[in-house]
């Protein structure tokens, strides 16, 4: 239901990045022994729906207090192109948020809707679920359903085109159908692991359930034994959010997998 009801909307995300060594690892010579990054953003975020598709997009106004050198994308406006134009826009938003990601590991999966693909009729199929146990989020009774990817083509892919497949939990209030919490993990079997859970809260003015914090912990193993390893942690906070009106007829094709 969650899925359902989210869909051009759009709000403000700031987002606290920290990346550190894990104690006894220095990570080659790329980061100094000890060495950590740190880094806060402050974004447009807007969530789209075209059709039975959806996605999320951020343009970033702020790094660490300091306005962007190019201006923002007005997220409201970027529809009033033709449908290949408004298709650039996106690629162009897609790779630019990306690209304020830190830390070694790249990825492009850190949005709080990810994990709601699960339920998306092209991907469901490929998941086994099971209920867990019964808890409350709120004072909201809620079933905690397990899920794990089974097969591919997975949600998520590592940049050789190579299944990811991922594993966590779903918290679902059973009476509304409502999702109040996700967890999603991923691991590589050689060098990384991530863990993203996103908390929806509702949102009096919209009257629905909406983001409200994403958190995520990512362990990147150095490419060889000396490297050591690092870890990054995340969190996204989320506020204000509005609708706003878009008629759009785009055809985004098939769904690309993250990586």
């Amino acid at each position: 239901m969650l899925e359902k009801q989210l869909g051009n909307i759009i709000g403000e995300e700031v987002y606290f990045q920290t990346e550190a060594p894990i104690e006894g690892s220095n990570f080659g010579t790329m980061y100094p022994r000890g060495k950590q990054l740190q880094q806060l953003t402050e974004s447009d975020f807007v969530l789209l729906r075209a059709g039975s598709d959806w996605m999320a997009l951020r343009s970033v106004r702020c790094v660490d207090g300091k306005l962007v050198q190019h201006p923002p994308q007005d997220l409201e406006k970027i529809f009033d192109d033709t449908p290949t134009g408004v298709s650039q826009k996106i690629d162009h938003i897609l790779r630019e948020s990306a690209s304020y990601n830190i830390g070694v590991m790249e990825r492009n999966t850190n949005v709080p809707t990810m994990p709601l693909e699960i339920l998306h009729p092209d991907n469901i199929h490929r998941f086994e679920f099971q209920r867990l146990e019964d808890s409350e989020i709120g004072g909201v009774p809620v079933w905690a359903i397990g899920y794990h990817e089974i097969r591919g083509p997975a949600l998520i892919r590592d940049k050789a085109g190579h299944d990811e497949l991922t594993h966590g939990t779903l918290w679902i209030a059973p009476e509304s159908g409502q999702i109040l919490k996700t967890e999603m993990n991923v691991e590589h079997p050689r060098w990384s692991r991530a863990q993203m859970i996103v908390s929806y809260a509702p949102d009096s003015a919209l009257q629905m359930l909406v983001p409200a914090i994403m958190e995520e912990h990512y362990v990147v193993q150095g490419m060889k034994p000396s490297d050591g390893s690092r870890s990054v942690d995340c969190k996204a906070e989320y506020y204000n959010f509005h609708r706003f009106n878009v008629e759009t007829k785009l055809n985004f094709g098939p769904r690309p997998p993250a990586g």
